[in-house]
């Protein structure tokens, strides 16, 4: 009896506090007080199950919720959904867990690459005019070559010059290469190739004058270094030679790994009484003026070289030593105004700098 008479005081309090409880939400509504206890009422008041599109909305809320919706159609507003897949799946979640994300992609974009795809294709006449200037985008672009390139170009030989020295005030420098051809050819059975000859009397005194005979090839190049096998006369005139070229890269060597503890001295002339054709053997040093395990050798024959390259290697006091070939780093004349190549700053035609960083001109550089 007294279980049943619970059971009912039970029931009419509960329903008592549901209608208490409706009561209560109504009266809140109409005067907006107290916002505080509706939200804790409206916690016990709603409990049923909300799906669909209007889970965005505040339930029983008078304001409405400031995020977009999302939309059913594709092509709203230039959005387009975009997959990315997880580089590294975690264990507890499956292999088909995908991020959905909304990314804008602007149509302006599309129809450059459009215009882009046409023109590769060939299809220019379909293409607009507003979109031809997409040009400067392919690959196959040729930049026009300036006249200081061209003239830089044109004056850089592969060989340092053979310098002839004149006691006249002017020679004919056709006269001279056909004096220096038919002499190696006639008696030695040597076709020196001349690349190119010019005057110079910039480090002449008066009454002197410098010719510069530039080669093509090694050999003709390290046959003129033996000045013993030059003509006594050019051009009815006698001359000398104010210096001896140095030895290009084409003629060089490079032995690694060489001790630094080593007598050096002994090491170069043991070098020499092995290969007669060596001119010098230099130790080279690193940015810091420290010297390193590698060593230059520079030759006055080609075949010599071609011989020891082929080689890979050589023995030198019982040591055998690895050989490659020297490769010269590049040197170009570069000017600091305006970052041209092929002349100075003094001599440089432009008024405003360059900046080297960004590569535009200003009046105001600092």
């Amino acid at each position: 009896m007294r279980n049943s008479q619970s059971n009912k005081e039970k029931l009419f309090i509960n329903n008592g506090k549901n209608s208490l409880t409706d009561d209560m939400s109504d009266a809140q509504l109409q005067s907006g007080d107290n916002i505080q206890t509706h939200s804790i009422i409206n916690h016990h008041a709603v409990s049923t199950d909300i799906t669909g599109p209007t889970v965005s909305q505040l339930v029983n809320s008078p304001s409405h919720s400031v995020r977009r919706p999302y939309s059913n159609t594709f092509d709203d507003d230039q959005f387009q959904i975009v997959t990315y897949k997880n580089s590294k799946q975690l264990k507890n979640h499956g292999d088909n867990n995908i991020n959905h994300y909304q990314v804008h992609i602007p149509q302006d974009t599309d129809i450059e690459n459009d215009n882009v795809n046409m023109i590769m294709n060939g299809n220019v006449n379909n293409v607009p005019n507003s979109s031809l200037n997409l040009h400067d985008t392919l690959p196959n672009q040729q930049h026009s070559i300036t006249s200081a390139s061209t003239s830089y170009a044109l004056t850089r030989f592969p060989f340092p010059p053979h310098i002839v020295r004149f006691n006249v005030n002017k020679i004919v420098i056709s006269k001279f290469k056909e004096v220096i051809i038919h002499h190696f050819q006639s008696n030695y059975d040597i076709n020196v190739e001349i690349a190119n000859c010019r005057i110079s009397s910039l480090k002449c005194s008066t009454n002197e004058i410098d010719v510069l005979l530039f080669v093509k090839d090694p050999t003709s190049f390290a046959f003129l270094l033996d000045h013993t096998k030059w003509p006594e006369k050019i051009c009815d005139e006698k001359f000398k030679f104010p210096l001896v070229p140095s030895i290009p890269p084409q003629l060089s060597l490079i032995i690694k790994n060489v001790d630094l503890k080593l007598n050096f001295d002994d090491f170069s002339n043991e070098i020499k009484n092995v290969y007669p054709d060596v001119r010098n053997v230099i130790r080279m040093k690193n940015k810091f003026g420290n010297i390193i395990k590698l060593v230059k050798l520079e030759l006055t024959s080609p075949k010599s070289r071609d011989d020891l390259l082929k080689n890979k290697n050589f023995f030198i006091n019982y040591i055998c030593y690895d050989v490659d070939e020297y490769l010269a780093p590049v040197n170009v004349l570069i000017c600091s105004k305006c970052c041209a190549i092929g002349h100075f700053r003094r001599q440089c035609p432009e008024k405003n700098e360059t900046c080297k960083s960004c590569g535009e001109t200003h009046k105001d550089l600092k």
